[in-house]
């Protein structure tokens, strides 16, 4: 709830336990990721995975994983960081717009389930009409299918999991080559214009 945040000034936003990869933190938009950072350290405060893992730890692997696929992108990395808290209820959309960018907002709402969506045919088709969207979904799918996660669980749910994230990471895979196929097409087409001046192409 908003409740969460009224410790986030207390926060030291970068721990030496959590740093933010430096080589990539240096193109990023440093002060707003900085402040999310604290932001979704706050929502998951106390939060454990399966195994008794720090939640946050997850966070920090996918935020990072996404700003090393799509560096300068401090959106996609943001919404990263800000990826469950709101699916898990750990926040609420009031608290997070009222602090991130709207295209921060925009991306977390790609990868934030619905209350009653469908998986596949709902979230994940959802999370394919938009690439920056996949690449963090790819991250989140990539984490939680880690031995080290999956260990946790019982041989019934680890291949219900596997079976589940196989399917939308090559759903996904596939939806984004084809963003990034026609992102390409489009470049080349504004490369290939004639020039309003001579006429010629380039």
């Amino acid at each position: 709830s908003t409740d969460l945040f009224g410790a986030l000034p207390k926060i030291r936003l970068l721990s030496s336990d959590h740093p933010l990869d430096a080589s990539v933190a240096d193109h990023l938009d440093i002060q707003y990721l900085q402040f999310l950072i604290a932001l979704a350290y706050v929502a998951h405060e106390g939060q454990q995975r399966v195994g008794g893992e720090p939640y946050f730890n997850h966070v920090l692997r996918v935020a990072n994983a996404v700003s090393v696929r799509l560096p300068g992108n401090a959106d996609a990395t943001a919404a990263a960081f800000l990826h469950d808290t709101v699916e898990d209820k750990r926040a609420t959309w009031e608290a997070i717009r009222a602090r991130a960018r709207p295209r921060t907002c925009e991306l977390l709402d790609f990868v934030s389930r619905r209350d009653g969506e469908i998986y596949f045919d709902g979230f994940i088709k959802r999370i394919g009409q938009e690439a920056d969207a996949i690449v963090i979904k790819h991250a989140d799918i990539a984490d939680n299918s880690d031995p080290r996660s999956l260990d946790h669980f019982d041989t019934r749910r680890r291949e219900f999991s596997l079976r589940r994230y196989w399917r939308a990471e090559n759903y996904l895979t596939e939806r984004l080559y084809r963003h990034w196929s026609h992102a390409r097409v489009e470049e080349m087409n504004m490369r290939t214009m004639p020039d309003k001046e001579t006429g010629y192409y380039e």
